[in-house]
């Protein structure tokens, strides 16, 4: 049990205070070294979770961009166009088409052949 406090502490204090050392641990050299890798895989969950917070935020913007300037069903028509592709790559050329469309025809078309 003590081990497990020591590497939530060391989780919490790399993730949140990395330049700062206010947690003091004392650990054998086995665990720490197994904790490290812990905290390594603690990092990368976080960072990817970042991430698809990220995406997510992005998507949610560009279809209520679209809703705004094209209404919704044109926000719906865009859903089932990104369910086909990865969407991450394509949102900011895709918030560049809403700007550049005239209509809502030539934005769904601009998505089609992106």
């Amino acid at each position: 049990m003590e081990s497990f406090k020591a590497w939530i502490g060391l989780v919490v204090a790399q993730r949140f205070a990395p330049e700062r050392d206010c947690v003091e641990v004392q650990i054998g050299t086995e665990e720490g070294r197994e904790m490290t890798t812990l905290i390594d895989r603690a990092r990368k969950w976080g960072e990817e979770r970042d991430q698809q917070c990220v995406e997510r935020g992005e998507r949610d913007l560009a279809f209520r961009l679209v809703a705004d300037r094209f209404g919704d069903d044109t926000a719906q028509e865009l859903s089932r166009q990104l369910d086909k592709m990865p969407v991450a790559p394509h949102i900011p050329a895709i918030v560049r088409m809403i700007f550049a469309s005239e209509s809502a025809e030539e934005f769904l078309a601009r998505v089609r052949d992106a």
